[in-house]
């Protein structure tokens, strides 16, 4: 197996079923308030 070598360590899973990856645990909890702000705003349409 070859991974492929990159600096992300946590993900967070996004309302489009897409992701968001970030290399600090800091970088981390920021994206989880955003998404979960996108998916509360997509739940209200």
């Amino acid at each position: 197996m070859n991974p492929a070598s990159h600096p992300w360590l946590f993900y967070v899973a996004r309302p489009d079923r897409s992701h968001t990856f970030t290399s600090t645990y800091a970088e981390h909890k920021a994206a989880i308030v955003r998404n979960r702000a996108e998916f509360k705003k997509q739940e209200a349409e």
